[in-house]
C-alpha cells in the first residue's frame, strides 16, 4: 500500500510533506558539493577524511528523504529501510569519529592564537627590519669613519714615502744613511698595508670588495712575487724556492694586485713563522689536468715552521684572531688570513691548510684563470729613472695640500720637469688654460672644486681637451677610480704614490724614453 494513504490523499499535506522532502534532499544534496570544492581548494587543512565522513552522513540522509518521497506512490518499503540503515551507519561512523577527534581539534591553535603569534611574528619582522637598518647605518658610518681615516693617513704618507724615494736617488748617501732611508720606507710600507688590510676587511665584509681581471704574464707575476720573498727570507738566513711546474700557461687574466696580495700574504706568514729551513712558492696545474678556455691552477706556500695545531686551524681564518707564539703575533693584525680567504673565495676557489705543531704548514688553492694572449712584457726591475730623452715638458700640480705639491714638485723637478702649482680646482682650471701645460697631476678630494669637475670642465674645454690628467687620490677606492675614469680622466693612482707608477703612467701619456 503506497504512504500516501496515510495522508488520507489530502493534497496540502500530501504536497506539503513531498516538498518539504524534496527540499531537504536538496539541501543534503549541496552540502556535500560544497565540503568537495572546500577540501579541494584547501589541500592544506587537515582532517580531510572527517570531512569525506561527514559528507557521506548528509549524503544518506538526503538519500532517506528521497526515499520517503517514493514510497508515497510506491510501497518500498525495503528500499527506504535499507537507505535508513545505511543513513544510520554512517551516522554513528560520523559521531565516534567526531568524539575521537575532538582532543585532536582541541589542539589546533585557535584563531585568537593565530592572531597573537601572527601579531609576534610581524613585531619580531618589525624589529628585525629596525636592527637591519640600524646596522646598515652602523655600517654607512663605520664605510665613512674607514674611509676618512685612509685618506687622513694616506695624505702624511704621502709626504714621508714620497721624500724617501727622492732620497734614494741621491748617490752621496752613506750606507748607514742608506739603510736608515730604506727602514723609513719600510716603515711607511707596512703602515700602508695594515691600512690597506682594514680597508679590504670592510670591503668584504660590506660585499663591495671588486675583482678587475686582465692579462697577465703568469711567470712574470711570480718572479716579482718571489724577488719580494727571496730577501725577507735572507734576512732571516731562510732558503726561498719558487717552483713552477710544467704545463702552466704563459699568460691569464687575473686581477694582478689581488693575487699578489693573497701570495705575499701566505709567504709572509711562512717567513714569519719559520725560524730554520726553506719556504717553497709552488705553481702547478692541478691533479686533474683540464682542458679548454681556462686553467684551473694550485698555488702552494709550504713551508718548514713552528706549524699550527689542530685545534687552531679553524681560528687562523677568523678576522683579527692571532695564533702561535706571542711574539710572533705582535708583529700583526690577524687580517691577513682573513682577507686572504675571502679574495681566493672571489676568485672561485677555496684557501685550504695542512699543518702540524712542529712540522710547518701548507696552504694551497685552486683557482680556474682564463687563458689570454700575452700582453706585453712587464717591467719588473726597479731601475731609478734620472731624466728623459727630448724636450722639456711642464706638468701641473694642483693639491690643497702644500706638502703634496712640494713632494711631487722636487720629485718632478729632479727629472728636468718644469712644475706649475695651483692649491685648488679653480686656480688649476685657470692655470691650465693658460699655461697650456703638457699634463696635470690632479687630486681628487679638494675644497670647493673638487678632481672630478675640474676633469670635466677640462674635458670640455677646446684648450685642454686632449692633456693627460692623472688624477691622485688619498681615498683609494674602486669607485673613485670608476668616477675619475669616467669623467675623462687618462689615469689614477692612490696616495702614497709610488714613484716607479707615477714615471710609468707620466712616461707612456707624454711618450717620453727615460734616462737611467
Amino acid at each position: 500500500m503506497p504512504h500516501g494513504h496515510c495522508f488520507l490523499w489530502i493534497p496540502s499535506i500530501l504536497w506539503t510533506s513531498v516538498i518539504s522532502d524534496a527540499l531537504i534532499a536538496l539541501a543534503y544534496l549541496t552540502i556535500p558539493i560544497s565540503l568537495v570544492y572546500f577540501i579541494r581548494k584547501r589541500r592544506d587543512m587537515p582532517f580531510h577524511w572527517m570531512f569525506i565522513a561527514f559528507g557521506v552522513f548528509i549524503l544518506a540522509c538526503g538519500a532517506t528523504h528521497i526515499a520517503d518521497i517514493w514510497v508515497i506512490w510506491n510501497p518500498d518499503y525495503v528500499l527506504a529501510a535499507s537507505l535508513k540503515a545505511i543513513t544510520a551507519a554512517a551516522s554513528v561512523v560520523t559521531a565516534v569519529a567526531t568524539v575521537l577527534l575532538v582532543p585532536i581539534a582541541l589542539r589546533i591553535p585557535s584563531p585568537a592564537q593565530l592572531a597573537a603569534v601572527n601579531a609576534e611574528l610581524q613585531q619580531a619582522n618589525n624589529d628585525l627590519r629596525m636592527a637591519m637598518e640600524r646596522a646598515e647605518v652602523a655600517n654607512r658610518a663605520k664605510s665613512a669613519f674607514l674611509a676618512s681615516m685612509s685618506h687622513e693617513l694616506r695624505t702624511p704618507l704621502n709626504a714621508i714615502l714620497g721624500y724617501a724615494q727622492i732620497l734614494k736617488r741621491d748617490k752621496s748617501l752613506t750606507v748607514p744613511q742608506q739603510t736608515g732611508i730604506s727602514t723609513i720606507q719600510q716603515g711607511g710600507q707596512h703602515l700602508l698595508a695594515l691600512i690597506n688590510d682594514v680597508l679590504d676587511l670592510a670591503r668584504v665584509e660590506a660585499g663591495k670588495l671588486e675583482f678587475h681581471p686582465k692579462p697577465v704574464r703568469l711567470r712574470e707575476l711570480l718572479s716579482v712575487v718571489g724577488d719580494i720573498m727571496r730577501v725577507r727570507a735572507e734576512q732571516k738566513h731562510l732558503h726561498f724556492e719558487l717552483e713552477w711546474m710544467e704545463g702552466l700557461p704563459t699568460a691569464v687574466s687575473v686581477d694582478e694586485t689581488r693575487l699578489r696580495q693573497v701570495l705575499l700574504n701566505l709567504l709572509g706568514n711562512a717567513v714569519k713563522f719559520t725560524d730554520r729551513g726553506a719556504v717553497r712558492l709552488r705553481v702547478s696545474p692541478p691533479p686533474t689536468p683540464q682542458g679548454g678556455a681556462e686553467a684551473l691552477l694550485r698555488f702552494e706556500v709550504i713551508d718548514e715552521g713552528v706549524g699550527i695545531a689542530a685545534d687552531q686551524l679553524e681560528a687562523i681564518f677568523r678576522p683579527f684572531e692571532q695564533v702561535g707564539d706571542a711574539s710572533r703575533r705582535a708583529s700583526g693584525t690577524g687580517l691577513g688570513l682573513a682577507i686572504s680567504q675571502q679574495l681566493v673565495r672571489l676568485m672561485g676557489g677555496v684557501l685550504q691548510v695542512e699543518s702540524a705543531r712542529g712540522r710547518g704548514s701548507r696552504f694551497w688553492f685552486d683557482v680556474p684563470l682564463p687563458v689570454v694572449a700575452a700582453p706585453g712584457t712587464l717591467a719588473t726591475g726597479e731601475h731609478i729613472a734620472t731624466g728623459y730623452a727630448g724636450p722639456r715638458k711642464t706638468i701641473l700640480v694642483v693639491d690643497d695640500v702644500a706638502t703634496n705639491r712640494a713632494l711631487l714638485r722636487d720629485l718632478l723637478g729632479s727629472l728636468g720637469f718644469r712644475t706649475l702649482e695651483a692649491d685648488n680646482g679653480v686656480s688649476g682650471l685657470m692655470q691650465a688654460q693658460t699655461g697650456q701645460p703638457d699634463m696635470v697631476l690632479l687630486d681628487m678630494v679638494m675644497p670647493g672644486m673638487d678632481g672630478i669637475e675640474t676633469t670635466r670642465r677640462l674635458r670640455a674645454d677646446e684648450r685642454t681637451s686632449d692633456t693627460p690628467v692623472l688624477i691622485i687620490s688619498a681615498s683609494s677606492t674602486p669607485e673613485g677610480e670608476e668616477r675619475s675614469l669616467a669623467v675623462g680622466a687618462n689615469a689614477f693612482l692612490a696616495k702614497p704614490v709610488n714613484e716607479h707608477d707615477l714615471l710609468r703612467e707620466i712616461g707612456a701619456h707624454l711618450k717620453l724614453e727615460w734616462t737611467e
